[in-house]
């Protein structure tokens, strides 16, 4: 039995009617058969609700989906009675609207209906045995609900006898039931009864949807934020918490890197992140952009400034570019000239441009150079095993300023100075630094002679790094002045030496006082990785034209360089290409010139990694070779006619290990593959060709002479079992070794059939 709620327990003394329907779920299975269904026993406390299926039973369980009211002032209702015997034949009453049935006018939305519908089905096909001989079809809402509504449905057909092709209404018997109810929306199933005829009118279902709907529905939720709901009428923008793991990596415009899109949306959505994407693929942890500019360098009261451009596309747009610079005097075919000393500092640095400065650093003028070169490195991040970072200068008065910044070992420390105020020569300042070590070090700046007092708005750009990175740094180190004698009036009382390995000379002078005390200077060496004109990336070199060819032309020119148009192998690869053109249209080496719809790329390679646009590629007027559309068109790729004219970008391997690229341990052979290389241990030295330590005592066929031997020569010998061979006769022993105190050793085993870790010899 079904219960009523308060509302109509309230109404004792009014009629209750009840509307009945028959669904089947969320899921549809199979067309079932037609049921039957009445009510009886109705209260205002409630009623009872009674179902036959017709055909074959199945044992399944269906929904029966009510309506109950009383009176309403939109609703047209009432009750009809049909007198006499009636068994297996038709019935038909007729209803005037004045005398269990209900009606209604409009959209039913007065009525606390949300959906009224109609739904016609023409009967014109045989209906099919896989439908269980019915007819169905799917009607979908106009909105979402929250829950699967309550479904009414009902079969109107209309009749005149004076139209004699019509069927006859006795033939017309069709039952209509709700195959299944979803969110968006359900599967409306009609049927005959048996014994009826098998020929029927086109018939509407009219049909009445009661619930409630998704409370998510117009709402927008900013920031990545999904709408959650709650309950019925509860409802909340939420972040999408289920990301997968999959790598399918995307960048942000501060260069930050996320496993893909929805990591991205995740962190953007919990206010961590406020940037965009800026290109699909991993960001370069570490790009760099490097060059000289000369300057003129006027009398010791003015300075000379220049600005610096950077080319399109090379720093992520939303962070912080830093620069170094070094001033020096290397187109002057002069090695023996010691200059007067320079003083530099940087403005305005971004991700488009910065402006460099320079001024004479003292009154007196022996050997001043109204020239200079100005080398300047600009970066964002840090390298491998490298720190970055900013140090704030708030302000100080004459003489010396200094602050402290920490990192975690000992590292070579490069600083520049950078003006916030620009076009200001009063705070052009020396700048030094100090007490370097583990946990710190020490930036000190220094007022130039001529502009004493107030100084503020001064930053420090510090880079330091322990480890080599290569392939941009090739060299770094310190340079030792011990400073134990006065500088020589020949070399303009400056200190220099010559850097024999690098083929530079560093120099300093005091400027302020006659006494020399003992000075490290730090240096990296940045050379040209690739030849003049490429550029180096992941593995590779890389030339870009300046004008546009057609394919095959670029193709050429490429392999007399001893190239090909480049390939792709990775996202990043291919951002970075298309970076190289500044976000314009370029020619890639893939096309299907050969064998239409399978395209290879020119070097005979086979890659996964493809960027298809939308419908690409489509042959249209025999296209057989592809461009890069360009960052506007998300770096998609396009096939076009070989004839077009692009720009172009070569590409060949680097060899690194005949350009001194490698990371290889010394006791290491270095190996070139495409893009990388491998390294191999020596005879002797085992490890993974990176770090390479001795096998001494290790197996049988490496024995030391003695267990003091090993530990005399600083090798990582703990206490333990080894190989020595105290008579040099070619039978070593197994032995164990004291390490910690003299070297002590016991008989274990002779090598005597003693199997060898790699078939030849034994590890212990």
């Amino acid at each position: 039995m079904t219960l009523f709620p308060l509302c109509l327990k309230e109404l004792l003394f009014r009629l209750v009617q009840v509307h009945v329907s028959l669904s089947y779920g969320e899921e549809f299975s199979r067309v079932h058969s037609p049921s039957t269904m009445w009510v009886r026993s109705i209260t205002t406390r409630g009623f009872d609700v009674c179902v036959r299926e017709t055909g074959s039973a199945r044992n399944e369980s269906g929904v029966i989906n009510w309506v109950a009211f009383q009176d309403h002032m939109g609703m047209i209702h009432g009750s009809l009675e049909f007198s006499g015997i009636w068994t297996t034949e038709t019935k038909c009453n007729k209803v005037d609207f004045s005398k269990d049935w209900f009606a209604f006018t409009g959209s039913g939305t007065d009525l606390n209906f949300t959906l009224t519908g109609e739904a016609r089905f023409e009967n014109r096909n045989t209906p099919k045995v896989e439908d269980n001989y019915g007819f169905c079809q799917e009607v979908s809402f106009n909105t979402t609900f929250y829950t699967s509504p309550v479904v009414l449905v009902s079969v109107h057909h209309f009749y005149d006898r004076q139209q004699k092709s019509l069927i006859l209404p006795e033939n017309n018997i069709i039952t209509a039931w709700v195959e299944e109810i979803r969110l968006t929306s359900m599967t409306i199933c009609v049927k005959d009864l048996s014994g009826t005829g098998s020929k029927h009118d086109p018939l509407s279902v009219y049909y009445v949807v009661i619930g409630d709907l998704n409370p998510c529905l117009g709402v927008h939720c900013p920031s990545f934020g999904i709408c959650k709901t709650f309950s019925a009428y509860e409802s909340r923008c939420v972040c999408y918490e289920d990301c997968p793991s999959y790598q399918d990596p995307v960048c942000t415009t501060n260069g930050t890197t996320y496993d893909n899109q929805c990591w991205y949306e995740l962190n953007y959505c919990r206010g961590l992140e406020k940037n965009s994407v800026y290109h699909p693929g991993s960001c370069e942890g570490f790009p760099l952009l490097r060059d000289k500019i000369e300057l003129r360098v006027p009398k010791w009261s003015d300075s000379s400034c220049e600005t610096v451009i950077f080319p399109p596309y090379r720093f992520y747009p939303e962070k912080q570019v830093h620069v170094q610079i070094t001033v020096t005097h290397m187109n002057l075919n002069d090695s023996e000239t010691v200059h007067d000393a320079v003083t530099s500092w940087i403005e305005d640095s971004n991700t488009e441009n910065f402006t460099v400065c320079a001024m004479q650093s003292g009154r007196k003028s022996r050997n001043f150079n109204p020239f200079a070169t100005v080398i300047w490195v600009a970066y964002q991040g840090a390298p491998p095993n490298g720190m970055t970072g900013i140090i704030k200068m708030q302000e100080w008065w004459s003489g010396t300023k200094c602050a402290k910044d920490k990192f975690k070992s000992a590292p070579v420390v490069l600083v520049t100075a950078e003006h916030l105020r620009t076009g200001v020569e009063y705070d052009a300042a020396l700048i030094w630094t100090e007490d370097a070590t583990n946990d710190s070090f020490k930036v000190c700046l220094r007022e130039m002679q001529n502009f004493d007092g107030k100084h503020e708005d001064i930053t420090v750009n510090w880079m330091a790094f322990t480890d080599l990175h290569k392939p941009f740094f090739t060299e770094h180190g310190f340079i030792k002045f011990p400073n134990t004698n006065p500088p020589l009036d020949e070399n303009n009382n400056a200190y220099c030496q010559n850097m024999n390995s690098t083929g530079f000379r560093a120099c300093l002078k005091e400027l302020y006082e006659t006494r020399y005390e003992p000075v490290s200077l730090s240096y990296a060496v940045l050379t040209d990785i690739c030849d003049p004109g490429w550029n180096y990336f992941d593995g590779h070199c890389y030339f870009t034209s300046k004008t546009c060819a057609n394919w095959t032309t670029a193709l050429r020119n490429c392999r007399n360089e001893n190239s090909a148009i480049a390939d792709i192998k990775s996202s990043e690869e291919n951002v970075f290409i298309q970076h190289r053109h500044n976000g314009e249209k370029s020619w890639l080496g893939l096309n299907d010139r050969t064998s239409e719809g399978n395209f290879t790329w020119a070097d005979r390679g086979r890659g996964n990694f493809t960027a298809w646009a939308k419908n690409q590629p489509n042959n249209f007027k025999e296209e057989d070779c592809v461009h890069a559309l360009g960052i506007k068109y998300r770096y998609e790729w396009n096939d076009v006619k070989c004839s077009d004219c692009h720009q172009y970008t070569c590409k060949k391997d680097l060899d690194e290990c005949n350009t001194n690229q490698d990371a290889c341990d010394s006791k290491a052979s270095c190996i070139n593959t495409v893009g990388s290389y491998t390294c191999l241990c020596d005879s002797s030295y085992q490890g993974d060709g990176f770090e390479c330590s001795p096998t001494l005592g290790l197996y049988s066929s490496d024995p030391a002479h003695s267990c003091k031997e090993m530990r005399d020569l600083g090798l990582s010998r703990k206490d333990g079992k080894y190989w020595i061979d105290p008579e040099k006769n070619g039978t070593p022993l197994k032995v164990f070794c004291d390490m910690t105190t003299d070297g002590v050793e016991v008989l274990l085993q002779k090598a005597e059939n003693v199997p060898r870790h790699d078939g030849k010899e034994q590890r212990w």
